[in-house]
């Protein structure tokens, strides 16, 4: 999954874009992205929804009313695109085990995601939740927030239909940090894509065989049929 054809060609788009991306940005995070964007020293940028929702806020915003919204650019692939934007979940509402009010917390948790409440949540500028429900997506409400409020849920709605899931096994956090290290060292120029991807490939494997390869490839095994239920495959470039 790492260091193919498929891998090598994604790293080279990224290694493409350096010369268009702002000073500095290498070493940003979401803050600077979000800061670079709500206030107009960036002209694009992929972002949590939260930013969209800040881009139109007066109170914060140096670019209301000029923000678009898009599906996440895909790659040729046999006279197609083909789409994979990220989906990287995150929220969870959780109740301790060892609570000793257990039914009040279920009664909160069941009235902050109500419809009409959790849609409050979600238009508000301030928050960073995504919205989640799918009445959140019609809600009129919502999609007359700001003249293109509209737009903003149906790219997020884009988005979705086309996402490819985060990696959701044992050990992902160990797999990344390797793989952002080797990919780092690219986009610094310090490093040889190949030679990178590689060593990223290695790593991988050695991290692999500490959690136990079998035990690591029947979890992996289930992530993939279930994405693949859902029509989300891996596929590789061709010569």
């Amino acid at each position: 999954l790492i260091n193919t054809k498929s891998g090598m060609m994604a790293l080279k788009n990224m290694v493409e874009c350096l010369p268009y991306m702002p000073p500095g940005s290498l070493g940003w995070s979401y803050m600077e992205v979000r800061t670079a964007l709500v206030k107009g020293d960036a002209a694009m940028g992929k972002q949590w929804t939260c930013v969209g929702k800040a881009a139109e806020s007066p109170e914060e915003s140096k670019v209301v009313g000029k923000m678009g919204y898009a599906l996440v650019p895909g790659a040729q692939w046999d006279g197609e695109i083909s789409y994979r934007p990220m989906i990287a979940g995150g929220w969870d509402l959780t109740i301790p085990k060892d609570s000793k009010k257990k039914g009040a917390a279920i009664t909160f948790l069941q009235f902050i995601t109500r419809p009409d409440i959790s849609l409050q949540i979600v238009m508000d500028p301030n928050t960073s939740l995504d919205p989640y429900r799918l009445s959140h997506y019609t809600s009129p409400a919502f999609r007359d927030l700001w003249p293109t409020a509209g737009d903003y849920l149906d790219a997020i709605n884009a988005n979705l239909d086309k996402g490819f899931p985060d990696l959701l096994i044992p050990g992902t956090a160990e797999y990344m940090n390797a793989l952002t290290y080797e990919i780092t060292q690219v986009l610094a120029g310090t490093k040889d894509a190949k030679k990178a991807l590689d060593d990223a490939a290695k790593a991988w494997n050695e991290i692999t065989d500490n959690l136990d390869r079998e035990t690591q490839k029947k979890l992996w095994n289930g992530q993939y049929d279930a994405m693949k239920a859902l029509g989300i495959v891996y596929k590789e470039w061709k010569d």
